[in-house]
């Protein structure tokens, strides 16, 4: 390698911004209009069926290539493509993507690993910073320095290693994920089954809770404060602080949304997570219901009922209420209508007992694979970086 050089110089011609076209010219076949949404992580294309379609005549030059390199400009920032015409098929880009054709003699797969790289993701945070929200420019892309390999074969080296170490790596993630998988499933199966066997009766959600909704306008949003609890904090029995909110308590609707206390369950209402839900537990007592549907347990075990609310049972139901609108959606109404098993509250709670036994083991291992899926993927940027710096011999590496 021999220092460094700017990616508009591997180029040919200028970088190109895509279509901005709107959805009511949008067909049924044509050509795949790539959205930033469109392009995974992994730096493939989402399934056919989930695209959009345009016209050949309204994609006029902006027709994508064999090799063609897409990265993202707002929202999924640094997300790269590289196009593979007999994989994704006759395909045109939206205009939060940015076209790269690169010369004769430079492996576009080795620009996808370089946007993997520490030092690239690194230059895309320090030169958006000052912006209110994440979006790099055609011209910033251009002037972003890369390793300098001249030589195609030592491209094509490093990216056929890295083909094959990626892999093996994202085998080993996926692995993980689906043993994740099989836990919470082995839980969800537990639930039904013996709250079907020590509960065998049924009634309507609203005969033994209160439902309620959460606030309905947003307060004045604080730094400090008490935690306003959203659907992005709920996720599958557990509270999660990623993205908290905060308000004030005098400027809170206390009449209209008193604060949670324990036992009471959220339910997400609207969104792709509809249906999903958590208790109120130690420090989230106090918190501020948000958007969403307050549970407040009446004539049941509360745990009792938190734990039949993620089961197969009462989530076949959501499904069923969630596939008559277009967008996900779940009313008050629907939720109170909804059947679950009941028993005499002593049977309640030595089945919640065995069930909230069956969720810690359960959580504890999810905890433990999330935490090896961690230092897998920071093990594969960081086996990235050093591939395409230079810093690893490939030589000594196979």
């Amino acid at each position: 390698m021999s220092g460094t050089i700017r990616l508009k110089h591997l180029c040919v011609g200028r970088a190109e911004y895509g279509l901005n076209i709107p959805a009511e010219q949008y067909k049924e076949e044509g050509l795949r209009l790539i959205r930033t949404t469109d392009v995974t992580e992994a730096g493939d294309l989402t399934p056919p069926e989930s695209g959009v379609y345009v016209s050949r005549e309204d994609a006029s030059s902006l027709a994508l290539a064999n090799g063609d390199v897409l990265l993202s400009r707002s929202g999924t920032l640094g997300r790269c493509l590289v196009y593979k015409s007999q994989r994704h098929g006759p395909c045109t880009f939206a205009g939060y993507l940015v076209r790269f054709r690169l010369r004769d003699g430079y492996d576009p797969r080795f620009i996808f690993y370089c946007s993997h790289s520490h030092f690239f993701r690194d230059q895309l945070a320090l030169e958006s910073i000052q912006s209110t929200i994440a979006n790099f420019n055609a011209e910033k892309y251009a002037n972003l320095p890369l390793p300098d390999w001249s030589s195609e074969a030592s491209q094509r080296a490093i990216s056929d290693f890295l083909d094959a170490e990626t892999a093996r790596i994202d085998a080993l993630i996926e692995k993980k994920r689906e043993i994740a998988a099989l836990t919470a499933a082995r839980y969800n199966a537990a639930i039904d089954a013996l709250a079907q066997h020590e509960a065998p009766m049924t009634i309507r959600l609203k005969r033994v809770a209160r439902i309620a909704y959460g606030l309905g306008q947003p307060p004045p949003l604080s730094d400090d404060g008490v935690p306003i609890i959203r659907a992005t904090n709920i996720d599958r029995g557990r509270m999660k602080s990623d993205d908290l909110i905060r308000a004030r308590l005098e400027d809170l609707p206390l009449e209209r949304a008193p604060l949670l206390a324990e036992g009471e369950i959220l339910v997400v209402r609207s969104g792709a997570l509809t249906g999903d839900s958590a208790a109120i537990t130690g420090e989230w007592i106090g918190s501020v219901p948000g958007y969403d549907l307050r549970v407040t347990p009446q004539a049941v075990e509360p745990r009792f009922l938190a734990h039949q609310l993620l089961g197969r049972f009462v989530q076949g139901q959501v499904d069923v209420i969630k596939s008559r609108a277009a967008q996900p959606h779940l009313n008050a109404d629907e939720l109170g209508d909804i059947l679950i098993r009941h028993a005499d509250l002593t049977t309640e709670r030595s089945v919640a007992d065995l069930l909230d036994s069956q969720r810690s083991s359960t959580q504890e291992l999810q905890l433990a694979l999330a935490r090896q899926i961690d230092l897998l993927a920071e093990h594969r940027q960081a086996l990235i970086t050093a591939a395409v710096t230079g810093e690893l011999d490939l030589s000594e590496a196979g």
